[in-house]
């Protein structure tokens, strides 16, 4: 299976963006990304084994020191469906010290009892994947469209976003 990753993010000059991927051995492979004229920087990487990766992206410096983005290490389950998987990212910077991102909220004030959602949806073709720390845990993002799968509009039937990650 191919998995493209492409991420739009402006860096200074002589920077280069980095995909780390963490192996289940604790092993890391460092992937340097290409970029465009507008700023997108884009990798691809060949994936034998079907099921979850677990990334993050670097930026190495021209002394090669490396800062990675906030939020540490990202997971990502790859539907099999597949060959081809493309993986639309933003840089993860932080927004300051919030509190919302402590474990006082994320496991206390907002903690989210497990949930079971029963997706209407057969097939993943498309991942949403949304960062929100302050989401009290009585309110939920939903999506709701004009297709049977997304609910025709009617609230009642909308697909509700999966948080057993939260704040993701």
């Amino acid at each position: 299976m191919k998995i493209q990753f492409k991420v739009n993010y402006k860096t200074q000059w002589g920077q280069t963006l980095y995909l780390i991927l963490h192996k289940k051995d604790s092993s890391i492979e460092k992937y340097g990304m290409h970029c465009n004229e507008k700023s997108e920087w884009k990798a691809e990487i060949q994936q034998d084994s079907i099921g979850g990766i677990t990334y993050q992206y670097g930026i190495e410096s021209p002394d090669k020191s490396m800062v990675y983005e906030y939020g540490g290490i990202r997971k990502l389950e790859i539907p099999s469906i597949n060959e081809t998987v493309t993986v639309i990212d933003y840089w993860r910077s932080s927004n300051g010290e919030s509190p919302f991102l402590s474990t006082a909220f994320t496991d206390c004030f907002f903690k989210r009892e497990p949930l079971e959602i029963k997706s209407p949806l057969t097939s993943r073709q498309l991942i949403l994947r949304l960062n929100c720390p302050q989401m009290e845990p009585d309110r939920h993002f939903a999506v709701i469209g004009n297709q049977e799968s997304l609910g025709n509009w009617d609230v009642d039937k909308k697909v509700r976003l999966d948080e057993s990650q939260f704040p993701v």
